[in-house]
């Protein structure tokens, strides 16, 4: 455990050096005398690290409004966008000390607040922070240095992009459905491919059947000979909707599968 009186002044100045940081893993700032105020200005700066994977918090002055700062460091629903910018390596908040404190005590609230920051740490940036493979040919020793790193950055973003989407198909689809199905049908028409194609890399066979089930006419465009689209008829669109259904999640399972 740390146990250095850092306080909210030199927190200030760690989180700035955070925003530059390249290569640190692991930062323990446990019982450290940091309050919401700190916190505060923590999770701004982890925003824009993408190395820091352990940040330990127990035994500071943090109440739920600290801990509302730490969910939305990792998971800022204020739009897709947001989403996106969230912090997407971080795995912990805290090492083997309890979140709970006199000034976050342990209620069915701050629990509630716990556990749903446990979730997302959990469900998307742990479980989706392996390394993705990408296989590269480096003809000659001189090049090996840029190639290498070239590699390191397109992994970086495969693995920013992968754990990004299941943020934003875990509150748009499971969280907020409805503005979900808004936003996909209010789309330009030649971005609906692109969306199913994103679905199909990104989403697991649930969600993208469920998409596909409830939203059909993503599969069943119909263009006139002028190019135009033509919406499908609700009665005939019903009647061969469970058909079309079993073929795509076929299509799915295959390709998942492979």
């Amino acid at each position: 455990q740390s146990r250095h009186s850092v306080g909210n002044v030199g927190v200030m100045a760690i989180a700035s050096a955070l925003e530059q940081n390249a290569t640190l893993e692991k930062l323990d700032l446990s019982h450290c005398d940091i309050d919401d105020g700190g916190i505060r200005k923590l999770a701004l700066s982890l925003k824009s690290n993408t190395r820091l994977k352990y940040l330990h918090l127990e035994g500071n002055y943090i109440s739920s409004v600290g801990i509302s700062c730490l969910m939305k460091c990792v998971y800022d629903t204020a739009s897709m966008q947001s989403l996106w910018e969230s912090n997407h390596t971080l795995r912990a908040f805290w090492g083997r000390g309890s979140p709970y404190s006199p000034s976050f005590p342990e209620t069915s609230f701050n629990r509630q607040l716990v556990r749903q920051l446990g979730e997302i740490l959990a469900a998307c940036n742990r479980r989706y922070s392996e390394p993705v493979l990408i296989v590269g040919n480096y003809s000659s020793s001189s090049s090996t240095a840029s190639a290498y790193a070239s590699t390191r950055t397109k992994r970086a973003y495969k693995i920013r992009a992968r754990i990004a989407a299941c943020k934003i198909l875990r509150h748009y689809i499971r969280e907020k459905m409805l503005e979900y199905w808004e936003c996909v049908e209010s789309m330009e028409e030649k971005l609906v491919p692109n969306v199913i194609a994103w679905l199909v890399n990104y989403g697991d066979v649930g969600v993208i059947y469920g998409v596909v089930k409830d939203m059909p006419w993503l599969l069943e465009k119909k263009l006139d000979r002028d190019g135009n689209l033509v919406l499908v008829d609700e009665n005939a669109r019903s009647t061969r909707m469970d058909a079309s259904m079993m073929v795509e999640r076929g299509r799915m399972e295959d390709a998942i599968s492979q």
